[in-house]
């Protein structure tokens, strides 16, 4: 696609990063247009994780813009150099990337190559994501790479993989991918051939990435699935969704590692100590027993005292020729289970009279404290139902409105909340807020006209009265079925004529802004078109080129179908003039080479015909 260059700006000596694209895409002119709109548009994100871009321009007829240089590496350097990431890294990097992503979907831009070649970190482990509009710019004209196409098969969205449009959760999915790559060290999927790998995106299901990286903790392996599911809906449906759970497990698993009980050493009794002792040196007899040892435990006699130093008691050394004694405290470990095997009990009448006394307290408390959890389930039912009965409020309302804003037709679906913020008092909308509202419903309403009308060309005959600019709409979408570039043009004399009255009404202002798009999607998709048969008569054209020389006859085959096929295209007027030139200038056929020296041979052989004297 180009060069990229370390830069410093004259003016401020600002260090940048210029991509100066390739000549021959300059000078496509359906790419320029592309470029120039794309450009545009990556104007509005200014982001402290996003690579800012800082201008763009021609110079000697190629295109170049100046980025944002960043110091760093990007993920898939960290990952080829053998870097380990943590559960804990990849979500900060999810983190940082979600709110990269929030910020461009906020503004109506789709990144469509997430992946760990476009996501740098710097020298402070900072996320930037890089080549916003990327894809998009070269995947529009339809350009592929030898033997792949644009983007990266291995973050692949199913959406993309059929061709359908690119929506913000095709980013999330794509951004699952390379959570679940860092995590794995290897991509949900692999295969050998792109088809193969195509195929697994749209339909196979990734292993848990717990296979690979066990330490991974089982709500993120959930967040990574929901982004990896295979239908849109079926993911989490924003960015901002996608923060609030990462950082709601972060607090959880926090909130679970301060809970965590810590349990400390209980000090031994003498008597637990003089009884390690003797089992661990039974062939010195008994040890001599401690004086609090000697205590008898009678009913109401006190406890003997703790001497808490007794776990640091140095045994006695061992007179010569007797086995050696060994330490108290190195064989502590196993003096209270063996002391539960030995010690005896003794208890009273009164004694167990009182315990179950108490046991039967706690019963009774138990049973107290389960009718009050019963209460409080059901004080906590009806309040929850009483909440969901509950008319939702503005931030619900606009929260769900934002989650559906990436179509006119997904925005459809919450046409009753836009009403209801637009026209509820009770819901404080702030200005800009009610200016983006207003422009969903004007959306909204754009669509379904679109709708309409398209409904109506599909028909033989209309018995409904239409007004003259719905009439020239009508048949322009018409025309547009049979013939892009005919209708592109009938749509724009539409627009040249009707859009210029001061009196349009509502109705009329909804046609022209339909019959902008429509005009823009026809020309687009002409462009394309047109671009896509260039570059396959400039291959057809080396092609008979190098045939010229050894194979005259199949270069003028070639000549030949090109006229035919494109010799009425105005846009190949040029290229046709070349080719008939060219023609032009190649020998004979062979077949009217062979038949000269025949003709001559014969006139020289062959006796002169002679008179008839019949009539």
């Amino acid at each position: 696609m180009g060069t990229v260059y370390a830069a410093v700006n004259e003016q401020d000596q600002q260090a940048a990063a210029v991509k100066v694209l390739a000549a021959a895409l300059s000078q496509d002119e359906g790419f320029r247009d592309r470029f120039e709109a794309e450009v545009e548009s990556l104007r509005k994100l200014r982001h402290p994780h996003i690579v800012r871009l800082y201008g763009f321009g021609e110079q000697d007829g190629v295109l170049f813009y100046a980025m944002e240089l960043v110091e760093g590496r990007s993920l898939e350097e960290e990952l080829a150099a053998g870097r380990p990431f943590d559960w804990q890294d990849v979500t900060r990097i999810a983190i940082q990337t979600c709110r990269a992503l929030r910020h461009a979907h906020d503004r109506g831009i789709i990144h469509r190559d997430i992946k760990p070649a476009n996501l740098m970190l710097n020298a402070q482990e900072e996320v930037k994501l890089s080549d916003f509009g990327i894809a998009k710019l070269f995947g529009a004209s339809g350009m592929t790479v030898e033997g792949g196409i644009i983007g990266t098969a291995e973050f692949m969205a199913p959406e993309q993989a059929d061709g359908r449009a690119a929506t913000e959760r095709t980013d999330l999915y794509s951004l699952g991918g390379v959570m679940y790559t860092l995590l794995a060290r290897r991509p949900p999927f692999r295969a050998r051939t792109l088809p193969e790998l195509l195929q697994l995106q749209r339909y196979a299901e990734a292993d848990p990435v717990r296979r690979y990286a066990p330490d991974t903790p089982p709500e993120l392996e959930k967040i990574i699935g929901q982004l990896l599911a295979k239908e849109p809906e079926k993911r989490l449906a924003n960015a901002a969704v996608v923060i609030r759970r990462l950082e709601g497990m972060v607090e959880d698993l926090a909130d679970a590692e301060d809970r965590a009980p810590r349990i400390a050493p209980i000090a031994p009794t003498d008597a637990e100590i003089a009884n390690a002792a003797t089992l661990a040196a039974p062939e010195n007899g008994p040890a001599p027993a401690s004086p609090s040892a000697t205590l008898e435990f009678l009913p109401g006699a006190p406890s003997p005292a703790v001497d808490r130093a007794a776990s640091t008691r140095v045994a006695p050394t061992a007179a010569a020729g007797e086995a050696p004694v060994r330490a108290v405290d190195e064989e502590f470990h196993l003096a209270p289970t063996l002391l539960r095997q030995t010690t005896r009990t003794f208890k009273t009448v009164e004694e167990a009279d009182l315990e179950d006394a108490e046991r039967g307290d706690e019963t009774s408390h138990a049973f107290a404290w389960q009718t009050a959890a019963l209460a409080a389930t059901l004080l906590g039912l009806g309040l929850l139902i009483w909440w969901l009965l509950q008319p939702p409020d503005a931030d619900t309302l606009l929260a769900r409105v934002e989650s559906n804003s990436s179509t006119p037709q997904t925005l459809a679906t919450v046409e009753d909340d836009i009403e209801a913020l637009l026209t509820n008092p009770e819901f404080d909308v702030s200005l800009s807020d009610r200016a983006k509202l207003q422009r969903y419903q004007e959306d909204i309403a754009i669509d379904k006209l679109e709708r309409q009308f398209e409904r109506e060309a599909r028909r033989v005959g209309s018995g409904k009265k239409l007004t003259p600019i719905e009439r020239a709409y009508l048949d322009a979408i018409r025309t547009l079925r049979r013939d892009e570039a005919a209708g592109a043009d009938k749509l724009d004399a539409l627009i040249r004529l009707f859009g210029t009255s001061p009196e349009s009404g509502i109705t009329t202002q909804r046609i022209l802004e339909a019959a902008r798009r429509q005009r823009f999607n026809a020309r687009l998709s002409v462009t394309e078109a047109m671009t896509d048969d260039l570059n396959s008569l400039e291959k057809q054209l080396s092609t008979a080129a190098d045939l010229r020389e050894d194979d005259p006859d199949d270069a003028r085959i070639i000549y030949t179908g090109i006229i035919d096929l494109y010799g009425d295209k105005p846009w190949a007027a040029e290229t046709i003039q070349k080719v008939r030139q060219l023609l032009a200038e190649l020998p004979p056929p062979r077949q009217e080479q062979q038949a000269a020296p025949e003709i001559a041979t014969q006139d020289a052989t062959s006796p002169p015909p002679t008179e008839s004297s019949e009539p």
